[in-house]
């Protein structure tokens, strides 16, 4: 994944959970593991994001990637509760 596409996944997560932006810096830069969950996170909301501007989009479709994205979002807080410095 190229640095401009990092930096967005980055921006994204600082967006989203503002409180823990030095941890969130901290473990995309360090971890592998968090990188990816991070890099998941974001192609769900873009995923979400595309569905919404379609008019006739899958209603079923939309509800499993708002599930994901839920899911995503507490992965992502339990691994910051969990990797605090």
């Amino acid at each position: 994944m190229a640095a401009a596409d990092d930096d967005r996944v980055v921006m994204l997560l600082l967006k989203r959970l503002p409180h823990d932006s030095e941890e969130i810096t901290r473990l995309f830069a360090s971890s592998d593991d968090f990188r990816q969950l991070c890099r998941d996170y974001a192609s769900c909301a873009a995923a979400l994001s595309r569905l919404a501007k379609e008019y006739v989009a899958d209603i079923k479709v939309v509800r499993e990637y708002e599930v994901l994205m839920r899911e995503l979002h507490d992965d992502v807080k339990r691994y910051l509760r969990t990797h605090r410095a």
